[in-house]
């Protein structure tokens, strides 16, 4: 049987005793990433928009301590669906939206319609998973506080 995914401690209802709440939170601690290798893009990121894009959203993330070295791989297919994006949007405004198919007479949508979505549809996937979206970091944000007030109780007890 499949063990079920783990849940941070902030988010985890229910009670709980005191051994088991610190047990728990040593096992965050022994989990969390260091971020020394997400400073720089990964060399293998060659796409110049992409490692414009890791450049420019690396210090915001660092700064709300979202993401370590193990989200690596997701902002860097995050920075690559922005490039592709910015590309599909780019060859977008040199056509329309739509044509004449010559073959049947028809209208149809330009092909970089679709590209253009799927490379969305790609940035809200990592997006969300690296903290870029709002709800992914206010889910963050919620956690952090209750961490605090936890903090605040263990110290000085329910007020």
């Amino acid at each position: 049987m499949r063990e079920s995914a783990r849940k941070p401690l902030a988010q985890q209802k229910g009670t709980m005793n005191v051994v088991v709440m610190q047990q728990k939170q040593r096992e965050e601690e022994l989990v969390k990433t260091a971020s020394d290798e997400i400073l720089n893009p990964p060399d293998w990121l060659t796409n110049k928009v992409a490692r414009e894009e890791w450049k420019r959203v690396i210090p915001q993330l660092l700064e709300i301590n979202v993401v370590g070295n193990l989200d690596l791989a997701n902002i860097a297919g995050y920075c690559n669906a922005y490039a592709g994006y910015r590309e599909a949007t780019k060859e977008l405004n040199k056509a329309s939206l739509v044509y004449i198919d010559n073959a049947d007479g028809k209208m149809k949508s330009n092909p970089y319609v679709n590209v253009q979505a799927q490379y969305a549809q790609e940035m809200r996937k990592f997006g969300d998973l690296c903290g870029m979206s709002i709800s992914s970091r206010l889910k963050a944000a919620t956690t952090k506080i209750k961490k605090e007030a936890e903090r605040v109780e263990e110290k000085f007890g329910a007020i």
